[in-house]
């Protein structure tokens, strides 16, 4: 016997395609909040104060304000979906950030691993479009650096009697006049030109109470869980997954059978999350070791995943964290140098290429080690000067 169909009008993906957030799991809009799409074009926007909630980094809760700043970490598990970053959003654990924060105290860490962990920040605003829907209330998500950042400088830029300041207040507020653009470094759309004019028709000071509260929009994954997604630590990864990516066949080289050897040496055991090792010419941190002890999961500089790798696989034995020998007060003291002169780019740039073989290494004779040191020193320094130029760009 089939069940009853409960009474109440028809079959409708309404409350679907609103809630689905193609890949974020931190905003949960109100029901029939519609969203402000942002595309290339020109606007005519009026933004629109709400009262605000606990939690809001800017004023205390009950006062109005007309945006909130957030961050978030984004290509988090299987979907690279994006997570809200309690840390800087709530100032509660983000196992991101500590995870972040381990890498960068480990001095041979890769840099653009740790910069890819950076949270994002990005703002939510509440908006009315005259142009194409002047009687709805959109929210709007767009990142600080594309349009947030450009707004500020408009304001600081103003005189006083301007009263760009005032550009979101219900009964005194301007109407902005507002073009987005393709940018030409992404796919995404940017300011272009921000101005402001008198509004045709103010609002009733009590409109803001009516404006729903952007600061409950926000929804922070539990701690646990989203740990789990982050180091992709579930069950799926003791059974046979699938690959992530098609494995490339090992090229020979000539130290494979040197290598070989190690590895065979190395117990399984040895071998635990956060470990070091080679695979396929490329530097991974074991992030999964299967209940059962026989396969590994790596995530490589990349950020690509690979599971399913027997410990015959590893090309390179594991880098422990911690010294894996003693060394005499002599050789001790003739490394120590070496390290503190030495900034943790240069040391890692100096020691590992992505299009490199891992460094070898160093032997414990003097001789060798003031040689390795010359060749190192006679190494010019990088350029920064790219990465000033993209560092802005990264933040998106």
């Amino acid at each position: 016997m089939g069940r009853s169909r409960k009474s109440g009008g028809r079959v409708s993906a309404r409350k679907w395609r609103e809630e689905v957030r193609g890949g974020s799991n931190y905003l949960r809009r109100p029901e029939g909040l519609k969203v402000f799409e942002g595309k290339a074009g020109k606007y005519r926007l009026d933004f629109m104060s709400f009262i605000a909630g606990e939690g809001n980094p800017r004023v205390e809760a009950g006062e109005p304000y007309f945006e909130r700043t957030f961050f978030v970490h984004q290509g988090i598990g299987p979907n690279k979906d994006w997570h809200l970053c309690s840390a800087r959003t709530f100032k509660k654990p983000c196992p991101v950030c500590e995870h972040r924060a381990k890498l960068s105290a480990d001095p041979e860490a890769d840099e653009a691993l740790i910069k890819s962990l950076a949270p994002k920040e990005r703002q939510l605003w509440l908006v009315k479009d005259l142009t194409n829907d002047p009687d709805s209330v959109l929210v709007w998500e767009v990142s600080y650096h594309l349009f947030g950042k450009q707004l500020k400088d408009k304001i600081n830029n103003s005189d006083e009697e301007d009263g760009y300041d005032y550009f979101a207040d219900p009964t005194e507020g301007l109407t902005m006049r507002l073009a987005l653009q393709q940018s030409d470094k992404g796919k995404w759309v940017e300011a272009a030109d921000i101005e402001f004019r008198a509004r045709t028709e103010q609002y009733e000071s009590e409109i803001i109470k009516e404006m729903p509260c952007l600061d409950e929009m926000l929804v922070a994954t539990p701690y646990d869980k989203y740990k789990s997604l982050f180091l992709q630590m579930d069950d799926s990864d003791d059974d046979e997954p699938r690959k992530e990516k098609k494995t490339r066949e090992r090229k020979p080289r000539d130290d494979d059978d040197e290598s070989e050897e190690r590895s065979k040496k190395k117990s399984r055991r040895e071998v635990s999350v956060g470990d070091e090792v080679g695979f396929n010419g490329l530097k991974c941190e074991v992030i999964h070791v299967s209940g059962d002890g026989t396969s590994l999961t790596l995530e490589d500089s990349n950020d690509d995943i690979h599971k399913a790798v027997g410990f015959d696989d590893i090309e390179d034995p594991p880098k422990k964290k911690k010294p894996r020998q003693e060394v005499d007060d002599e050789d001790e003291e003739e490394r120590k140098p070496t390290k503190t002169s030495k900034s943790v780019d240069d040391e890692w740039d100096d020691g590992w290429d992505e299009n490199d073989e891992p460094p070898k290494k160093k032997s414990k004779s003097k001789p060798k080690v003031e040689k390795e040191e010359d060749e190192e020193d006679e190494k010019p320094s990088k350029s920064n000067k790219k990465k000033q130029d993209d560092e802005e760009w990264d933040e998106w």
